[in-house]
């Protein structure tokens, strides 16, 4: 089915945007491995930094907004209408070309505050970062089903099961502390602790749910259906859209998030070796833990409905009637309940697993392995890379990425230092700001520092032709 619009490309990916601004998801494929941005620590609290102090701009340290899709691009949704000027949204295109069910990541992160410095036999860092983190799956036979409909033969005696449908969102504040200490010459570990403040959250924990029609002589598109759900909330007044008096919500104030209780705690863990011969080594474990929410909680439930739907009468007399009884007959049998007990958010728990080696002084080439576990799915990716210092100005860095079936993501990094002023731009995705329409993965990041690095040590060895002495000096 074709529905013949008028509107232009870059209006539809705004709207896009706008839609899935508050989800989260975290992908650091090149600022894993880009040791010029002090930033990198963040992914494994072992990494080796050049910097002896860094302090990040108030709220410009880090942003990092970004947005991936298993599903489709601007380009396969909005189509030309051959031999017009028109477009048309090929929903069904789309949907059949679907291999599982259709996944959404969407990034906005903001390191508030950001403070590192080296010590003796390590660094130390802290910082405030405000965190959105989300997950939308929707279940393709949900898909088909909507946009088919029940009648529609290939749903004839068949059972459709929706279970598949998955929504997560929170948004929270996390102050960190870490840590690396260098064991010895060849290894270093480093740990990092989060102190989590949960402002808002809305999770489906179940969504189960089938549909079967009848489609027979006898009993004609009757449909049987099962529900099971249960929604946790945790939301303010003014974002509580789930209640019928959502119009008469209050205003809140910052004082009010600070004030909920909604606490967690999380770790990441590090380690890094370096005894190979220009070769090095990382692993690391990020965002090891989960948030408890008390405050503002709602739960929204059904208990197991099963429902044989047989329709509503229908005749010239009651058209104005009908809509509405079906309304009430659904309302009836599918309403939510509502309670208030705590639950548990866990955070997307992320691996980095890398090894490097050294061309030369300024340069080194890369390899990473990343994975992404939530909610019992796991999502990988391989990215291949390439680091060069040009002087200690600017720093360039290009990788290659595989992840979340994409197969050609070419990113870009830079780092601009001007005395102790350092700024950097990086994106795993550079094609997708030249060909935005035909990219499922978009993302950048940014910032600004006070980054104090190392003073580059020249060496002089001198020699004295007494006996088998000499001595080598270092200014």
């Amino acid at each position: 089915m074709r529905t013949n619009i008028m509107v232009r490309k870059n209006i539809i990916s705004v709207i896009l945007v706008l839609l899935t601004i508050g989800l989260y998801a975290q992908e650091n494929f090149i600022l894993h491995n880009f040791h010029a941005i002090p930033q990198n620590y963040l992914t494994n609290p072992a990494l080796k930094s050049p910097s002896r102090l860094v302090v990040g701009f108030p709220a410009l340290s880090s942003i990092h907004v970004g947005f991936n899709s298993n599903s489709f691009t601007v380009n396969e949704l909005i189509k030309d209408e051959p031999g017009t000027s028109s477009q048309y949204v090929d929903v069904e295109g789309v949907i059949s070309s679907l291999k599982n069910d259709m996944d959404f990541d969407v990034n906005l992160q903001n390191e508030l505050f950001f403070v590192g410095f080296r010590i003796k036999k390590g660094f130390v860092s802290m910082g405030i970062g405000l965190q959105n983190e989300g997950r939308f799956s929707i279940d393709k036979n949900l898909l088909e089903l909507f946009w088919y409909g029940n009648a529609h033969e290939k749903f004839y005696n068949k059972m459709v099961d929706l279970s598949g449908t998955d929504f997560s969102m929170f948004s929270y504040l996390q102050y960190h502390l870490g840590f690396s200490y260098n064991l010895d010459e060849d290894w270093t570990v480093g740990a990092r602790v989060k102190f989590l403040k949960g402002f808002a959250s809305i999770d489906v924990e179940k969504f189960e749910g089938s549909v079967y029609t009848h489609a027979d002589a006898d009993n004609v598109y009757t449909i049987e259906s099962t529900a099971d759900v249960l929604i946790n909330t945790s939301l303010l007044d003014d974002f509580r859209f789930f209640d019928d008096d959502f119009d008469d919500a209050e205003d809140i104030e910052f004082s009010d998030i600070m004030r909920q209780q909604n606490n967690g705690v999380a770790f990441d863990f590090g380690a890094r070796y370096s005894g190979f011969e220009k070769i090095e080594l990382a692993l690391s474990i990020i965002d090891l833990g989960s948030i408890t929410w008390k405050e503002n909680v709602i739960n929204y439930y059904t208990d197991q409905v099963d429902y044989d739907f047989t329709g509503v009468e229908y005749n010239d007399d009651n058209d104005n009637d009908v809509f509405d009884e079906l309304s009430d007959e659904i309302d009836d049998h599918y309403k939510f309940e509502k309670k208030s007990e705590s639950f548990k958010t866990a955070l997307s728990t992320k691996f980095y697993l890398s090894g490097s080696y050294t061309l030369d002084e300024k340069s080194q080439v890369d390899a990473l392995v990343y994975g992404r576990a939530f909610d019992g799915n796991l999502k990988a990716a391989l990215s291949l890379g390439i680091n060069r210092q040009f002087g200690r100005t600017f720093g360039l860095r290009m990788t290659y990425s595989m992840y979340n079936q994409e197969y050609f993501n070419v990113g870009l990094g830079m780092s601009l230092n001007l005395g102790p002023i350092q700024t950097y731009f990086l994106t795993d995705n550079i094609i997708a700001a030249v060909a935005p329409y035909d990219s499922q993965l978009f993302n950048f990041r940014f910032g600004f520092n006070v980054n104090i690095r190392d003073r580059k040590k020249a060496k002089v060895v001198i020699e004295e032709e007494t006996d088998d002495y000499y001595e080598e000096v270092q200014y």
